[in-house]
Order: C-alpha cells, then structure tokens, then sequence
C-alpha cells in the first residue's frame, strides 16, 4: 500500500512539477504567485484611484454648490431691492401713468413672460432670445443672424400691453443701464459709426457747431461726443426728433412706474440677472443655453462678424460718396472695436493690412483681417474687457463740458433715481 502510494507520488510528481522547459517547479509557482499579487496590487490602487477620484469629485461639487447657491441667493436678494426700490421711489416722485407703444413688448405665453425693449441696453440679445422661443420651425439660429436683421424680424405679440396690467402671475422684466455708459454706447454705434450720419449728423454739426464747414454740414459724419450730449440738453430748441430710443431716458421707453417690472435687470451685472431669470422661469432651450456659455474668444469673434455686417448693411449705397470712404470705414470700425473691448488697446491701425479695398463686397476679406488682429491682440477675460471700455470711456467724458455733464444728469434725473445709479461717478465727475 506505501509502495503503491509512493510509486503514485512519485508519478505524478514526473509530470506535475517539471515544467516543459524544464524549469524549478517550486520557483515557477512563486512566480505564478508574485504575478497573483502583482494583479492583485494593481486592481487594489485602481480601486482606491477611482476611489479617491469620486470623493474629490463630490468635494468639489459640495465646495461649488454653495458657490452657486450663494450667487443665486444673492442675485435673488439684490432683484428684490431694485423692485422695492422702483415701487419705492415712483410713489416719491408721484409719476402719472402713461402709456407706451405696443412695440416695446415681446411676450412668451407658455412662461408668462414679458419683456420691455431699451436699445443699447442688450437689446440684440433679448430679441433672439424670443426669437428662439417663438421659433418653433427653427430654420435658423437666431444667434448666428446679425442684428440688422434681428431687430427687423416680426414676431408675434401674445398679449397686448393693457393685458400685462392685470396679469399677476407674469414675470414682466426691463433691462437697464447706466446712463453715462449707455450714452457713450449710443454715440460710438450710431453716429461714430455711419448709421445715423445722414439724419441726426447733418442735424447736429447744422445747430450745434458754430462755423461747420461745408463738408461737415453735408456728410454729418465727424460729430464728436461733447456735441452728441449738447444736442440731447438742448433737444427741445432744436427742430428735428431729435430724441432716438437708443439714448431716450429709460423711465419714458417702458414707463416702470406704470406698468410695475418685478425684475429689473442692470447692463451691469446682466450675466448672473440672466442667468437668474432664466433658471426661475425655467427655461432649458439648448441653443439659449449654448450661447450663454460660449467663451469669451468665440463671442469675440463672433461680434466682430456681426457688427461688420451691420455696418456694412447702413454703409452700402450711401451718398454722396465724399462721405462714405470705405478706408475711413474701416479705421472707424478698428476704433470702435477697441471701445467696445474686443481690440486690445495697444494695437495700433495698419490700413494696408486690408489689401486693395474696391468696395463693400470685400467684406469677408475685411472681417477676415480684424478676425486676425484679434487673434493677435485679444482681450482674453470679461474682467479685461469691461476695464478696456471703461477706460475709453473715461477718456472720451474728460472732453466734455462740465456745463453739458451737470445738464445730462437733470435730463436723465429719473432714470437715475428710479434705477438707483450714482449722479456723479468719480470716474466722470473728477476734476470737473
């Protein structure tokens, strides 16, 4: 029976522990287990990896939520005061109610939403935006569509204006802007700038300028930014409808004390107003949200585009051609791109960048050149670029009369009272 055993074992051990190649049958099995461990080891540190990247991930979450949170409770916090302050303040200055044209309304029923539009105060943006909510064919991005034909695109009104009186549960918004700032913003886009060089520059160098030339007088196209305001304080002597909604005072656009806005939305602060309004109405349309998270290269570039357009849409076929120079154009609009903060400041102007400009259909070559100089000399942050405008800004007010200045805040004494903006920022009343 040993013997059978023995010889058993010993068989088996003939076969069991030589390897084929004839290695140490004892030395095979401990590499067999250190490969075990090996294994073993490497799916232990995985699994603790992974692990430690969820806990960090949740711990990052908890710290950003409370970000958020905050953010949001303070932006709630704050549209709360702006709306005590108006109802606060209209029953002080014991206003009238007045009526205003239907064509200030944009509505989206299926919200309650209702919106008052104020030029130079976002107003592009707010259009698209219902343009996209009342485009239900979605044939075109309304965000990618220039503002020229923006602004001209007819969308249905829900409701009437007498409607919004009586309607509590709507969320009826305006937006707002500093007075100072949206005068500025008004003077570089429509008389810097060609638009209104016809009409209102003719007018203004014709009563305000003392011994205009008769170029001035013809093309309306050299105004400067002390004549614009001096023109608005002495709107009532001069014989032309002289006050544009782009620069006419707030509270006479949308009458806030009439019809009762329970958000108030400032220029100022508009991303995080936006972005509130939105999450408390609770709209999720993607292309709305895919454009309010677009970097600030890819607006940059995107805006460069859509005020080439825009421009090139008044400058086409305007007389007399003395006053229309296409290289004057395009210095102007370079100008206008360094306020407005999409040019860095130190990038100086190189006509022969352009090439040969033979006329307006050399508009892709012209958006391509100051696409490339952006590309050259961005403004990369949104912090950047709100410094870059204000400091032009400030240049350009250092011109003016303090006698226009002191005439400007009467004039827009309400907007300032009603909307609670400083009188005498430090930044334009310096020195004056």
């Amino acid at each position: 029976m040993w013997r059978t055993a023995e010889t058993f074992l010993m068989g088996r051990g003939s076969k069991s522990f030589r390897t084929t190649n004839g290695d140490d049958p004892i030395k095979t099995t401990e590499e067999k287990a250190k490969k075990k461990c090996s294994v073993l080891l490497f799916l232990t540190l995985c699994f603790f990896g992974f692990t430690s990247y969820l806990l960090c991930f949740q711990t990052a979450f908890i710290e950003i939520a409370p970000v958020a949170r905050t953010t949001l409770d303070r932006t709630s916090k704050e549209l709360q005061e702006r709306s005590m302050h108006l109802e606060k303040t209209c029953r002080r200055l014991h206003l009238k109610p007045h009526t205003i044209s239907n064509s200030r309304f944009y509505a989206y029923k299926p919200s309650g939403l209702f919106f008052c539009k104020v030029p130079k105060c976002g107003s592009t943006y707010w259009m698209r935006f219902f343009q996209v909510l009342s485009n239900t064919k979605r044939e075109t991005d309304p965000f990618n569509t220039i503002r020229f034909k923006i602004h001209r695109t007819r969308m249905e009104h829900k409701f009437q204006k007498r409607d919004i009186l009586h309607l509590n549960d709507t969320m009826r918004f305006l937006v707002t802007r500093n007075p100072y700032s949206r005068l500025y913003s008004a003077y570089v886009d429509k008389l810097f700038l060609p638009e209104l060089w016809n009409n209102y520059g003719r007018n203004i160098v014709k009563h305000v300028r003392n011994n205009a030339s008769k170029l001035s007088k013809m093309c309306g196209n050299d105004v400067t930014f002390g004549e614009f305001l001096q023109t608005i304080t002495e709107g009532n002597q001069i014989h032309f409808k002289w006050l544009n909604p782009h620069w006419a005072p707030i509270e006479q656009i949308c009458r806030p004390c009439t019809y009762k806005y329970n958000f108030i939305i400032k220029q100022e602060t508009f991303d995080r107003d936006r972005d509130y309004l939105i999450s408390k109405v609770g709209i999720k349309e993607e292309i709305i949200l895919n454009y309010n998270n677009i970097s600030n290269w890819n607006y940059s570039l995107s805006a460069i585009k859509d005020l080439c357009h825009t421009i090139f849409m008044h400058f086409r076929s305007r007389s007399p051609k003395i006053c229309y120079k296409l290289e004057v154009l395009v210095n102007r609009l370079f100008d206008s791109f360094q306020i407005q903060g999409y040019i860095r400041e130190d990038a100086t102007f190189n006509l022969s960048r352009f090439g040969d400009l033979n006329g307006a259909g050399d508009i892709e070559k012209i958006i391509g050149t100051f696409q490339n100089i952006y590309k050259e000399y961005p403004v990369l942050t949104r912090q950047d670029w709100t410094k870059q405008r204000q400091r032009f800004m400030k240049e350009a007010y250092k011109l003016v009369d303090a006698e226009i200045l002191q005439k400007i805040k009467k004039f827009y004494n309400r907007d300032f009272q009603i909307f609670n903006y400083n009188t005498e920022p430090d930044e334009i009343f310096r020195n004056k």
